[in-house]
């Protein structure tokens, strides 16, 4: 359960900063600026999704987790109404 909740704190963490680096206005107006500042959003929106990507594989690896654990506990307990 912990793994989920830093999943959706590092989730809320990166959220927080998307406007200030997608958002970044030119340094100035000149063609250079603009280009640098679109290129500059471009690859911080590619960040974002691959961080959205990557909580996503994050929370199915947890979830497969605790499937595992589940069926161990099952097991444990069968085994142990078994042998008493």
């Amino acid at each position: 359960a912990g793994a989920f909740a830093d999943s959706a704190t590092t989730t809320g963490i990166v959220l927080g900063g998307a406007t200030a680096v997608t958002g970044a206005a030119p340094a100035g107006v000149d063609e250079v600026s603009a280009l640098a500042s679109a290129n500059t959003a471009a690859s911080a929106a590619d960040l974002l999704t691959t961080e959205a990507r990557a909580q996503v594989e994050q929370i199915v690896f947890g979830s497969a987790l605790l499937a595992a654990a589940g069926v161990y506990e099952v097991t444990d307990i069968s085994g142990g109404v078994r042998f008493v």
